[in-house]
């Protein structure tokens, strides 16, 4: 849940900047204010006693991992020539996220995805 929830948050993010970059990375800073383990407490006495509430409470702990990785590797990615060149030939920037940026972004979320599990 954590690497979908954060790789789309970095995503977005990065690609699209403007407002919504301020607003999720301001709302990730937030969540990294906290100590991992005070924050899982809090989101489960919020949610309630149960499996599934801690298996959330751990996924937005570990959402901020992804979604800083992730962004770092779009920001980079989406200077590079043939992003530049699919919008010279006329893609639109949903097509230019699927094809392109976030295909070259897959690498990264394996690795941060198989370093969150080692963890």
């Amino acid at each position: 849940m954590a690497l979908v929830a954060g790789s789309l948050l970095g995503l977005l993010s990065g690609f699209f900047m403007g407002w919504f970059d301020i607003l999720v990375m301001r709302l990730i800073d937030i969540l990294m204010a906290f100590p991992y383990f005070l924050l899982a407490i809090t989101v489960i006495a919020a949610l309630g006693p149960g499996l599934l509430n801690g298996m959330i409470a751990i996924a937005i702990v570990n959402i901020p991992f992804f979604t800083r990785i992730v962004r770092g590797v779009v920001l980079s990615i989406k200077e590079l020539n043939y992003v530049e060149a699919a919008r010279a030939l006329g893609a639109n920037r949903y097509r230019i996220i699927g094809q392109h940026v976030l295909i070259n972004c897959f690498s990264s979320i394996v690795v941060a995805g198989t370093l969150n599990i080692a963890g």
